[in-house]
């Protein structure tokens, strides 16, 4: 895997960090965690031609740990996925994922927050490290690391404005660099109680690079400016919407975003639709991409709880390489609280990618069955509520 040793350290520092900085006053707790699972998948290498069949058996260890106070809330975790291959023993890996995260939120007076956020992920699966539409096939190691500063403002009592900073670097073996800088102005005002509107200003500037493949340096820019709004029809029906031109070196774009939410007593469904530009992990310029996605949970007691997750996503550049790619996605979970200690968890995903190659169109599908036991340490004292 790409992961260093360095890594390892930065884990245990943000960890210790953690502990090591809650005042006496805040409330710190430990959870360690283990996850088993037995997986079905028939088509591990997310391939188009070999499109392998097997039966995984997955352990997931993870810690997290964190300290909670009325203006503090410092958390970490970590966890690690360690993966055993019935037919295609070649694949075992004791490193398939790493996963590490951090939180830190510190109120400096009623009016100003201060918040940092920071995660590291590291996967042999391109498509896992593009979460907004799960583009990406075979196996491939790549990582994503990213860290999030921010400062909020409350004007009064209606209004508010953030200022934050976004870094992003991606790596994919044999594949393009890219590292991202964003820079976001927000400002949020309540029109009414049910009403409000946001004003905002992103600039993102992409470097790309690879000398192997002739990429050296290539760098783009955006601009999305945007106007949003909020509103609550009821108090179960709200939908929200942002839109407004991207602007790059040489195109304008549309940049939108719309969701309508619907809560009840046992659950809550949403269904929402967005385009914007970015960048994929491993691929070099900008690309546009668009989202239909909707989301149902329901809770049928305090222990049983299903949810249900369908998403359409098509990635759109003018070449050879991305000219109409789409990827489908639909996913079913269940999971069972035995008790605080133990939970047990049963799903089904399917994907489909509809993607460009040399010999025309190319489909990958993949089903994914799993049953997970998880099993984890309560807290070891109770969380203060964080003043956000």
């Amino acid at each position: 895997m790409i992961i260093k040793p360095t890594k390892i350290r930065l884990a245990v520092w943000l960890i210790s960090a953690a502990l090591i900085a809650a005042p006496a006053q805040a409330a710190s707790y430990i959870v360690p965690t283990l996850v088993t699972a037995l997986l079905a998948d028939d088509n591990v290498l997310i391939g188009t031609v070999d499109r392998r069949k097997d039966i995984i058996t997955r352990l997931s260890p993870g810690l997290e740990v964190g300290a909670e106070s009325e203006r503090l809330l410092l958390n970490a975790r970590y966890s690690q996925d360690i993966e055993f291959y019935r037919d295609n023993p070649d694949l075992d890996s004791t490193e398939m994922r790493r996963y590490l995260q951090s939180e830190f939120l510190y109120r400096l007076s009623e009016l100003v927050l201060l918040s940092v956020d920071a995660s590291y992920t590291e996967s042999q699966f391109p498509a896992e490290l593009n979460i907004s539409t799960g583009a990406g096939q075979g196996r491939i190691e790549g990582e994503r690391a990213e860290i999030n500063p921010a400062l909020s403002y409350r004007f009064s009592p209606t209004s508010s404005g953030q200022l934050d900073f976004r870094h992003t670097r991606d790596r994919l073996a044999g594949g393009v660099e890219n590292d991202t800088n964003a820079v976001n102005l927000e400002y949020d005002h309540a029109l009414t109680t049910s009403t409000q509107m946001t004003y905002g200003y992103t600039y993102s500037h992409f470097a790309f690079d690879n000398p192997e493949t002739g990429i050296v340096d290539l760098t783009e820019y955006l601009h999305t400016p945007r106007v949003g709004i909020f509103h609550n029809f009821s108090a179960f029906t709200s939908i929200s919407a942002q839109v407004g031109p991207s602007y790059t070196a040489d195109d304008v774009g549309a940049n939108f975003a719309v969701q309508l939410q619907r809560n009840y007593s046992k659950g809550q469904f949403a269904v929402g639709y967005n385009r914007s530009a970015g960048s994929l992990i491993g691929e070099p310029g900008l690309v546009e991409l668009d989202a239909l996605n909707a989301t149902l949970t329901h809770e049928f007691s305090n222990e049983f709880e299903v949810s249900a997750v369908a998403s359409y996503g098509q990635v759109h550049r003018e070449d050879a390489d991305f000219s109409d790619d789409r990827i489908s996605r639909a996913a079913l979970s269940a999971i069972y609280r035995v008790n605080d200690y133990a939970a047990v968890t049963a799903s089904y995903s399917f994907s489909e990618q509809r993607i460009s190659g040399p010999n025309g169109i190319d489909n990958i599908p993949r089903n994914v069955a799993m049953l997970a036991l998880t099993l984890t340490y309560p807290r070891r004292s109770s969380p203060v509520i964080f003043n956000r």
